[in-house]
């Protein structure tokens, strides 16, 4: 329950804005999901310290400009996801772990 009503609360922080520099964290986790229409990527990931979050699978919005190709489930990912000074967040980099 705790998860849910974590992913939640961060759904509705999550914009497709650009994002101002803010917190950031390198993570590497396991693409699960791309809906590229809504730019949304669903991803599991292990605990980021950064923002004191457990690990858990959720979905971030991807910021403008970032390409979302060559991006297929299920596959290991690395990416920075971002904090904006408004408390928003969203993927600002995102690669394939080869």
């Amino acid at each position: 329950m705790y998860k849910k009503i974590f992913v939640a609360a961060l759904l509705g922080l999550l914009s497709g804005t650009a994002l101002a520099a803010g917190k950031s964290a390198q993570v590497t986790g396991t693409l699960h999901g791309v809906d590229a229409q809504k730019r949304i990527l669903n991803i599991d990931h292990p605990a980021v310290p950064e923002f004191q979050w457990p690990p858990m699978r959720m979905d971030f919005t991807v910021g403008k400009g970032l390409s979302l190709e060559g991006l297929k489930p299920p596959q290991q990912v690395r990416f920075t996801l971002t904090q904006s000074d408004d408390g928003q967040y969203a993927i600002t980099e995102i690669a394939p772990v080869r």
